[in-house]
């Protein structure tokens, strides 16, 4: 039986402490929440030189990218749809062998809900809004559809300042606002201008009808 020789003990801690060449590594975007698609800044940083680096969440691969002589990159990829609002994306760094950074961002779909789901156009209700990622004031522009081709703004409310990274905001008021609205559909249009511009810009809408009284 051939008995190995011992390793120094000086050895042995040389090997234990040695410094991983990726152990600065980090991986940064510029905004911490963005709507699926969106072009999300990517900033990698002291990666080891040259090498191909991975781009992927726990559960997909995004994209791959060769980093420079300084181990650096900067570009943009797509952020993924996770399917539910707003969901948690882990973005991965590294190789087929090893991880080097990783962080995480936010993805939140530009929507509007009502709580409750149904009731009269003259009942309180709460309207939850998200995915309004670029933040500021958020506007509620009340229109009468009239025809296909003439709709009709009745009013503009500020509901007030979107909250966080993913642009939310919460707020109870009437369904249909107006004190005496006429009867007809109305389009609720939720967006960042204190102005009414019909489908313009970043918006999300949901319409109500208002039955005439017999």
């Amino acid at each position: 039986m051939t008995r190995l020789p011992a390793i120094p003990a000086a050895l042995v801690l040389l090997v234990l402490t040695a410094a991983d060449p990726a152990s600065a590594a980090s991986v940064t975007t510029d905004r911490g929440c963005y709507r699926p698609g969106q072009p999300v800044g990517l900033t990698l940083a002291d990666m080891p030189a040259g090498e191909l680096i991975d781009l992927r969440t726990k559960d997909d691969y995004l994209s791959s990218v060769t980093v420079d002589a300084a181990g650096a990159f900067q570009g943009t990829f797509a952020a993924p749809d996770p399917g539910r609002s707003p969901a948690t994306i882990d973005l991965i760094a590294g190789s087929s062998l090893a991880i080097y950074a990783q962080t995480s961002f936010l993805v939140a779909p530009l929507g509007v809900s009502m709580t409750p789901a149904r009731a009269r156009s003259s009942s309180s209700v709460t309207f939850r809004v998200s995915g309004f990622v670029e933040g500021g004031p958020l506007y509620l522009h009340i229109v009468r559809t009239i025809s296909d081709t003439n709709h009709r703004p009745v009013a503009t409310l500020r509901l007030g300042t979107l909250a966080g990274p993913c642009g939310t905001l919460t707020k109870k008021l009437r369904q249909l606002p107006p004190k005496h609205p006429r009867p007809g559909t109305y389009d609720l249009q939720f967006d960042l201008s204190p102005t009414y511009a019909r489908r313009q810009g970043t918006y999300v809408e949901r319409s109500t009808s208002l039955l005439r009284k017999r």
